[in-house]
């Protein structure tokens, strides 16, 4: 039998501290972003029941389940929290004597292993986590006088890194999505102001 089921956590802890910055280091340039650090940790597990893909975990010979299926928790990660994490961006416009201006843009983005589920399950093949990453983006944006309209060429994760926002197991399968992968385009935009 199946059943879904809530798991009622009765206290977690959490603490973190988050820097941004936004500078103007020279004429038309801007930089700016964040680093963070976020401690969670799981203090009573409460109600949570292992019932993580059991049989696979046999079949690989990892960890089982425990009986009755109530595992301890404690001092685990919470869900979609990354410990460290930072952005770094910058763009630097380009004034043309047409009044148009050209502003070529980069962001880069890490952040350290983060796990989807309160196990923060890591044997292999069935792991609920995402390893720490490093993510580009670029652009570059042709304003029109005045910021009136502007075209954009970008490109979104140029490194092409394959990034999970989730995974699970329901029902034999393991599950996950993804990020987008490497994506290139044009935007354009208006203002009616």
């Amino acid at each position: 039998m199946t059943a879904w089921t809530t798991d009622n956590l009765s206290s977690s802890e959490i603490k973190g501290l988050e820097l941004e910055f936004d500078t103007i280091p020279w004429t038309d340039g801007r930089l700016f972003g964040y680093v963070a650090w976020l401690d969670t940790s799981i203090k009573d597990p409460g109600s949570f029941q292992d019932g993580y893909a059991c049989a696979e975990r046999i079949i690989y010979g990892q960890p089982e389940c425990g009986d009755p299926q109530v595992s301890d928790i404690r001092g685990n990660h919470l869900p979609f929290a990354p410990e460290y994490s930072a952005t770094l961006n910058y763009e630097h416009r380009f004034s043309l004597a047409s009044g148009f201006s050209v502003v070529p843009f980069a962001s880069i983005h890490w952040q350290s292993k983060m796990y989807f589920d309160l196990l923060n399950y890591d044997g292999p093949h069935l792991s609920q986590a995402q390893d720490s990453y490093t993510k580009l983006n670029l652009s570059v944006r042709l304003n029109a006088p005045a910021d009136r309209y502007y075209v954009e060429m970008f490109g979104d994760n140029v490194t092409d890194e394959d990034t999970k926002n989730f995974w699970g197991f329901n029902r034999g399968v393991v599950k996950g999505y993804y990020d987008p992968p490497r994506i290139y385009g044009l935007r354009m935009g208006y203002s009616f102001e």
